[in-house]
């Protein structure tokens, strides 16, 4: 009977001290998980790489302390089992079975401690979690942002170096936004961000990602995707924003955007890559928006021209109304939109965007 009751100190012992090692293993991996988050996104926040992971590591730290100290306090009551076996075993058969129930008392009491640490730790990293998420949100189209994309970008490009996987990019620019947000007002003018923006993120797939790239600028990246699919893919944006329509007063507002679309290629590193981008989308731009142009390596061309992609086609950027418009001139178009509303009232509710 005591060497049984020295064999369920030593389990008790040993399960403690097991689970105290786990819990420290997983504080410690959790710790280095947050560490390479920030450091893959280093550009997150000052504030939250100095104050908010500083606070997450000193609370890793302070459970770390509670979790060996009440390792220290368990080993320590088994301990004072044992004596107290040793001491009265003889005078007191009973002793043992009081011991054993205490122990198991004891391993329970650890048990719960450790659990409990865990728990904190798992509301802090939560919390991390969260603070690394808005940080890569845009506040107003509540879509990925600028850091979001640049993240991304790096990691398709580590990817394609590890395993050839290719991808491609598409930059969409609203046309004549600008003129539309003074015309119609900044909150019209957000408003029509946030219904583009969730149009494209509705028209893409689940493995892609839509970023609001800046102002009125956004950002599609296409993992796994050719140059014929993505243009395919900018066709069906446009398409979708063709249905997309929104009423403010006595306007119904339509949309059209200028796309530019890249397959990334050979050894060509990141900025190199979205300047290819960035001169399709200044190319769709001269050809008269509401259309897509792709860079090819060499040069931009209009998507009409790919092989093997139909319906490639660039559109006129606005109705007749607005043709020969020079883009630089919103006061024309202010003057042309009067001009037709007295022309045309039955049709004086459609302001085309573009």
């Amino acid at each position: 009977m005591l060497f049984l009751t020295f064999l369920i100190s030593g389990i008790s012992v040993c399960v403690g001290y097991a689970s105290a090692l786990l819990i420290n293993h997983w504080l410690l991996k959790s710790a280095r998980a947050e560490v390479t988050a920030a450091r893959e996104d280093a550009e997150i926040s000052v504030n939250l790489e100095r104050h908010e992971l500083h606070e997450f590591f000193a609370h890793v730290q302070s459970v770390t302390v509670t979790v060996d100290g009440s390792m220290d306090r368990h080993i320590t009551r088994v301990a004072a089992f044992n004596d107290n076996i040793v001491q009265n075993v003889a005078k007191d058969p009973k002793a043992i079975l009081r011991a054993a129930k205490q122990l198991l008392e004891a391993n329970v009491q650890l048990q719960e401690e450790l659990h409990s640490a865990r728990e904190q730790v798992s509301v802090k990293q939560l919390q991390i979690e969260t603070y690394i998420s808005d940080a890569r949100t845009d506040g107003l189209t509540e879509i990925a942002n600028r850091r979001a994309f640049d993240h991304e970008i790096r990691r398709l490009f580590a990817q394609r170096q590890r395993q050839g996987v290719s991808f491609a990019l598409l930059l969409a620019d609203i046309d004549h936004f600008k003129w539309f947000n003074d015309y119609h007002g900044h909150q019209v003018g957000d408003e029509m961000l946030r219904l583009v923006a969730g149009t494209l993120s509705h028209t893409l797939r689940d493995m892609d990602l839509v970023c609001r790239y800046g102002g009125e600028e956004f950002a599609m990246i296409l993992p796994e995707t050719s140059l014929p699919h993505a243009i395919r893919t900018s066709e069906r944006v446009h398409e979708a924003l063709e249905q997309m329509s929104h009423r403010v007063e006595n306007a119904q507002l339509r949309v059209t955007v200028s796309i530019g679309v890249a397959e990334v290629r050979g050894d060509e590193n990141v900025e190199s890559f979205i300047k290819r981008v960035d001169e399709a989308l200044y190319a769709a731009k001269h050809a008269g928006r509401n259309c897509t142009c792709y860079h090819d390596g060499e040069k931009c061309l209009p998507a009409s021209v790919l092989p093997k992609v139909e319906d490639c086609s660039g559109r006129q950027t606005a109705p007749p109304h607005f043709d020969g418009l020079d883009a630089s001139d919103p006061a024309g178009e202010i003057d042309l939109i009067g001009a037709n509303r007295e022309q045309d009232p039955d049709h004086a509710d459609v302001v085309a965007v573009g």
